[in-house]
């Protein structure tokens, strides 16, 4: 119960770092908007099929880089009863999300910092 708790953590700080993430873009994109729904919608429907029908390089992404996969797909897997290795790796998603949540936040910073109004 306690892993399935702290997944539900690491799954919502790596959404705020998503949306932190696309709203930084905000700053140096014109149709932002649009960059946010490929992130979030494109992610979210990503995240509705199993990990392993992908390729390789598309699972290392989304599992480390941009991680849906630790949003949806882990912890089904450990609900399910079908995770695999040590279960202590699935209690440290809350470390991981915090350490993807720290560059969204310097990159929201960087974008704040070098923000230019139009005046209007």
């Amino acid at each position: 119960m306690i892993t399935l708790l702290l997944m539900i953590g690491g799954g919502v700080l790596i959404f705020i770092g998503i949306f932190m993430l696309t709203a930084a873009l905000c700053f140096w994109t014109i149709q932002g908007l649009e960059v946010a729904n490929i992130f979030t919608d494109g992610g979210r429907e990503m995240a509705q099929y199993p990990l392993n029908i992908y390729q390789k390089w598309v699972t290392v992404f989304f599992t480390f880089i941009i991680p849906f996969g630790a949003v949806s797909y882990l912890p089904l897997l450990s609900i399910l009863g079908k995770s695999h290795g040590n279960v202590y790796l699935y209690m440290m998603m809350p470390l991981a999300s915090v350490l993807f949540l720290l560059p969204c936040y310097l990159v929201w910073q960087i974008g704040v910092r070098h923000y230019r109004s139009t005046g209007s």
